[in-house]
């Protein structure tokens, strides 16, 4: 999903010319089949985790790029100019999210459960 995602971003930014010959299209497609096989995993398989999703850094890091993404194709829609700089910033920010969620070691339930004080 995030490399069908930085493709996309690539292909909007014209970065590579090998990504040119696809659609914007094709990359929504890829991430939709890659959204659709995660599920069918999670169907098939609960106990398994998603690395980016299960670490809470890099869960932050993902949406933050979402919300960066969503504003770019915003202002790319309604023709803001600087669109591109948050594309280059968002591919950014997903590699630091990858980066993190398979580098950093994933807190356990416990970790995560000693924050909570009883009063």
């Amino acid at each position: 999903m995030i490399a069908a995602g930085v493709g996309f971003i690539m292909n909007m930014l014209n970065l590579s010319a090998f990504l040119m010959q696809f659609k914007i299209v094709h990359f929504l497609i890829l991430i939709g089949c890659a959204i659709g096989l995660k599920f069918i995993i999670n169907v098939l398989k609960p106990d398994l985790v998603d690395p980016m999703t299960a670490h809470p850094l890099a869960k932050k890091f993902f949406y933050l790029g979402m919300a960066i993404l969503g504003a770019a194709l915003v202002m790319r829609n309604y023709n803001i100019p600087y669109y591109n700089l948050l594309l280059y910033l968002d591919i950014a920010i997903q590699l630091v999210a990858l980066g993190i969620s398979f580098s950093a070691k994933m807190p356990s339930n416990k970790d995560l459960n000693e924050d909570i004080l009883d009063i």
